[in-house]
């Protein structure tokens, strides 16, 4: 697939810069916003296929905007990106330990389409 729209946050600028190169170059259509008061003020405004948590954030900051957005957003996918198996996030569609562009991609491309 590709060609879908990513609200990618994230919580570290050069992970935000990286993700959303491979993401690019992948073909997607990419939003990224630095933190989760910046997602929730841009959530209304952007119709994606697809939520991107990055692993940059506090647990419990993550936690707060993954709930947040699963509330103002139902139906849209959610994936976020841990860091270990001891962080749980109840509201996500997909959690996931993914330390390579290739498994990002793996998993995007398994959500969307499972979406379809």
């Amino acid at each position: 697939m590709a060609g879908e729209t990513i609200l990618h946050v994230g919580y570290d600028s050069m992970l935000i810069e990286i993700r959303e190169g491979v993401l690019r170059r992948a073909g997607y259509h990419i939003l990224s916003v630095k933190g989760s008061d910046e997602a929730k003020r841009v959530s209304a405004e952007v119709e994606a296929d697809l939520i991107i948590i990055g692993n940059g954030g506090r647990p419990d900051e993550r936690g707060e905007i993954v709930d947040w957005l699963a509330r103002k957003l139902p139906g849209i996918p959610i994936l976020v990106m841990r860091v270990s198996n001891e962080e749980t996030y109840p509201g996500a569609t997909v959690e996931f330990i993914g330390n390579t562009p290739s498994q990002w991609l793996q998993t995007i491309e398994k959500t969307l389409a499972s979406q379809g």
